[in-house]
């Protein structure tokens, strides 16, 4: 995939959180310690792997996406072996908090904060006006569990909580916000499949002015 791309690949990793999709396919769900293991052991066996492979990948070595924002076990894991760290969802203090831990980590180990790209991964709800906000919140929540127990405006709040909503000028302003924290890269999960004019609006109205 390395070389079919022309060096573009950015292997994600991780230690696994989802136990249904675990049982679905027979996959044994671990203890958050013993997965945390199976991880780092892996991370050291994906690496020796590719020293001996034949071709050569194209980048040396392949950048590694991590998730995860745990203290003890995940952000030392991060500074050591990531190029990008995700988080899964924005929060403004807790990326600060979490952002901090992870620099003294990276100077723990003389790594520079800097060579890792900080990616946030968002649900987003985007609206011309208002009610076209309200009439994309009702579908999404519909779609959504975790938002059915909400009328439209407690699910707009919610996802507000940890994503983005709003017209596109808003939308831009909360990126630009969170640009200026430290994130590099914004992933917005576009759960509405056919609604394509979601994504028309983030093509035409938000990327432009944020690029």
């Amino acid at each position: 995939m390395d070389l079919l791309s022309g060096g573009r690949l950015i292997l994600g990793v991780g230690a696994g959180w989802n136990e249904r999709e675990h049982e679905m396919f027979g996959v044994p769900f671990f203890t958050v310690k013993e997965r945390m293991d199976l991880l780092e052991n892996g991370i050291v066996h994906i690496r020796d792997t590719w020293k001996k492979s034949n071709p050569k990948a194209a980048q040396d070595p392949i950048p590694l996406l991590m998730g995860g924002r745990g203290e003890k076990r995940a952000l030392p894991m991060i500074a050591r072996e990531a190029s990008e760290w995700n988080l899964s969802h924005m929060d403004a203090a807790e990326y600060r908090q979490k952002r901090g831990v992870l620099e003294e980590n990276c100077r723990a180990i003389r790594r520079d904060p800097a060579t890792i790209r900080h990616s946030v991964m968002a649900t987003y709800i985007i609206g011309r006006d208002h009610d076209d906000l309200r009439e994309r919140t009702a579908k999404l929540r519909d779609f959504l569990p975790s938002l059915r127990k909400f009328d439209i405006d407690g699910a707009m709040t919610e996802v507000r909580r940890r994503g983005l909503v709003g017209t596109p000028a808003e939308i831009v302003e909360q990126i630009r916000g969170y640009a200026a924290l430290g994130v590099d890269l914004f992933m917005l999960q576009h759960f509405l499949l056919d609604d394509h004019d979601a994504l028309q609006l983030l093509a035409s109205d938000v990327i432009p002015a944020v690029a």
